[in-house]
């Protein structure tokens, strides 16, 4: 199965996740507690970057809510920090995802 999980606008600049998760580690038939790994490109300002982390689904009620997250170097996609705000500023920015819908 394949999911667009997220879109964040980061200034002007539109980023875009897509993520894979196998069906084989995920049984949308079997309410239950299922981790996964989950592949997937992130892209800001035209700069695309693989990801991978693991992610915690939950199946119940005919839906299947998620959670992963993963960290990301603004420096990787030419986005830099002012130096007057550079200290207050992690080198490496988490983001966080959370999905929840309905099981067709």
């Amino acid at each position: 199965m394949t999911f667009i999980l997220i879109m964040l606008l980061l200034r002007k600049n539109l980023a875009i996740v897509l993520w894979k998760v196998s069906n084989s580690q995920i049984n949308l038939n079997k309410d239950g507690i299922y981790t996964s790994t989950i592949t997937g490109n992130l892209k800001i300002k035209g700069i695309s970057k693989q990801v991978m982390t693991t992610g915690s689904f939950v199946v119940a009620e005919n839906r299947v809510k998620g959670v992963a997250s993963f960290y990301a170097i603004p420096k990787d996609f030419n986005i830099s920090i002012p130096s007057y705000i550079m200290t207050d500023i992690s080198k490496k920015i988490k983001i966080n995802v959370n999905i929840d819908f309905p099981i067709p």
